[in-house]
């Protein structure tokens, strides 16, 4: 009687034993097939790159990669990533996903994105009446005026000549355009129109413009301007002297630029 029980016992023990092996080896099976079956073709950076990098086509391609329930914000195909931006450092093989990138014109690239190829930024602290009275629009365009004092005198005397006398002297009659005086025998202040048709690429740390947000009550200190280089260097000499630099608003279509004969203040009262 205990020959048959322990005989019994040792069948029972070596059926579990081959029914664990066997569910073992289902399970394995089973998460691998699972896991084969989660390799999905998703798009991967085909060298290192760069924060701040533009991806192109041959900076990207296609790999077989493992994603689970957790892997989120990745692509499928190239066409989705190109153009877009680097936020970090992608390394060769890693996958490319949506908190990495950016679209070429996000916030979160700053103004340096926004800024056509060519062009600079540079800023002008305007108070009230110089910012147009708080009216100026991310994308507007203006005309930037400088006013100042010309110091100069008749040569052998030290006695100043009036600002309108000395630039028929020195640039010749009517010139230069687009300069105001007070009038040629009085003055030495005068005006002038020393860039036109400039746009407002910024107002204060604000870079974009919501259309449905209301600017009513909103002001700014600072207005920046998307200028060439050697027009952010005119700027920067017009900002270190005594002058003032007064910015003027134009019609939004209007790309116009003027350019008229010097002028004076007087001449309006002429014949009165």
């Amino acid at each position: 009687m205990k020959k048959i029980r322990l005989i019994a016992l040792t069948v029972a023990f070596l059926v579990f034993i081959a029914g664990y092996r066997m569910l073992v080896t289902t399970v394995n099976h089973q998460s691998q097939t699972q896991a084969d079956g989660q390799k999905i073709e998703v798009v991967v950076a085909a060298q290192d790159l760069s924060p701040y990098t533009t991806l192109t086509k041959d900076m990207i391609k296609l790999k077989k990669v493992l994603v689970d329930e957790e892997t989120k914000g990745y692509y499928r195909k190239p066409e989705e990533v190109v153009g877009k931006v680097c936020l970090t450092n992608v390394f060769q093989d890693e996958m490319l996903t949506d908190r990495r990138l950016a679209d070429d014109k996000a916030e979160v690239l700053g103004l340096s994105s926004r800024l056509e190829d060519g062009k600079r930024a540079v800023s002008i602290n305007t108070d009230l009446e110089q910012g147009v009275s708080n009216n100026l629009r991310v994308g507007n365009y203006v005309d930037v005026i400088f006013t100042g004092t010309l110091k100069s005198s008749a040569q052998g005397s030290e006695e100043a000549i009036p600002a309108g006398l000395a630039m028929e002297r020195i640039m010749g009659p009517q010139n230069p355009a687009n300069a105001q005086i007070v009038n040629d025998s009085i003055g030495n202040e005068f005006s002038v129109i020393a860039l036109q048709n400039i746009k407002v690429a910024a107002l204060g740390n604000s870079f974009s413009f919501d259309s449905n947000k209301d600017y009513k009550d909103e002001e700014y200190v600072s207005v920046t301007l998307e200028v060439t280089p050697s027009q952010a260097a005119q700027i920067a000499l017009m900002k270190s002297g005594e002058g003032k630099i007064q910015l003027a608003l134009r019609p939004q279509e209007d790309s116009n630029v003027v350019k008229e004969p010097r002028g004076s203040v007087l001449k309006n009262y002429e014949g009165n």
